[in-house]
């Protein structure tokens, strides 16, 4: 009998650590949850996400774009070619110095993507004048990541 009272206390006291270790471990996870809880009651990414689909919906936007567009060429032998690059832009609409990364590249070779990102590379210091673009919405088009596409030139 003892034995069992000896084993049922152990059982106990095993419980009771094992509380309050998750007490303990609890309450450090208390103030993740609360961020968590925060950021997925937040409003703010929502209205950005609306801020920025009428951005790409407005006619300010679509300029920009047949402008970047008009502006990309690819030889023949190259196509088809995609490449997407992120653009980093001042408050100004310039493009920063050095901000053009490659992000993907797919085509029929390695030289096809590397005279594609070449030929967008062009764009921005040939061509491509300043983004005209509302400044309140600088978050949303500060950086710009742009895919072109040869298939599109069809068009």
């Amino acid at each position: 009998m003892r034995t069992i009272l000896i084993a049922l206390l152990m059982m106990l006291a095993a419980q009771v650590v094992a509380d309050q270790k998750c007490d303990n471990v609890c309450q450090a996870m208390k103030p993740l949850n609360e961020l968590f809880d925060e950021i997925l009651t937040d409003t703010t990414m929502e209205d950005r996400y609306s801020r920025e689909q009428e951005l790409l919906k407005s006619s300010e936007f679509e300029a920009f774009r047949k402008n970047i567009y008009k502006c990309w060429s690819i030889p023949k032998r190259y196509r088809p070619v995609t490449v997407v690059v992120k653009v980093s832009f001042d408050e100004l609409g310039n493009v920063k110095r050095n901000s053009i990364k490659k992000i993907f590249g797919d085509g029929k070779s390695y030289q096809a993507v590397e005279a594609a990102y070449l030929s967008v590379e062009n764009i921005f210091s040939d061509c491509f004048v300043s983004v005209q673009l509302p400044v309140d919405d600088y978050d949303i088009w500060g950086t710009l990541e742009l895919e072109f596409d040869s298939e599109s030139l069809r068009q």
